[in-house]
């Protein structure tokens, strides 16, 4: 399940622009993957805090729902280079600025092109739980509710 945003994570980052905020080589590949680890977190944390139905929305493209995550992700990410990285914090800033959002909309998208999949968004949502919820059962519940 997070390979893709692994993947997604190693693609879009461009090693010239952590070499010249002053990431030394060797510490690149982790300077990045800790991008995907920061994105994760900040989903794991909206599910553990009961916000399943923002996350949902989230992946649905509702603006004040990715905004919000956004920037919560946005400034993990450059707290975490500035802290793990001894880099200055509008270096670290403006390298999170460019890389989460991108990284973060073709992950949506990915994940929201087939909710049955095994990579699809709900596959990531049990996932993200550690699988003690199905969160395809959980909203068709929600909805059946709603409907009432």
């Amino acid at each position: 399940m997070f390979e893709k945003l692994n993947q997604l994570v190693k693609e879009n980052s461009k090693k010239e622009v952590f070499l010249s905020a002053g990431i030394t080589a060797s510490s690149f590949e982790s300077a990045t993957y800790e991008a995907a680890g920061v994105i994760i977190d900040i989903l794991k944390s909206q599910l553990d805090n009961g916000k399943a139905k923002d996350l949902m929305s989230f992946f649905k493209g509702k603006k004040a729902e990715s905004d919000l995550l956004l920037k919560m992700m946005i400034n993990k990410y450059a707290n975490r280079l500035n802290k793990y990285y001894s880099i200055s914090s509008s270096a670290a800033k403006e390298i999170a600025e460019v890389l989460i959002p991108t990284v973060v909309k073709k992950f949506v998208v990915q994940t929201g092109n087939g909710k049955k999949e095994d990579q699809g968004i709900f596959a990531l949502f049990n996932c993200l739980s550690g699988n003690t919820v199905n969160f395809e059962e959980f909203f068709l519940k929600i909805d059946k509710i709603q409907m009432a």
